[in-house]
């Protein structure tokens, strides 16, 4: 889930982590501004 907060400074959280490609599978917003968003490994070849 991804709350819509919006900082602009501090240590970040995923620094120097290797990446891996990911594809939106679902999504979901609420009244809030919340976003549930689930992701699967991106298919290769």
């Amino acid at each position: 889930m991804v709350h819509p907060i919006a900082v602009g400074h501090g240590q970040r959280l995923f620094e120097d982590t290797p990446t891996h490609p990911l594809r939106l599978v679902g999504h979901e917003t609420f009244k809030s501004g919340v976003l549930n968003l689930a992701y699967a490994p991106e298919r290769r070849g």
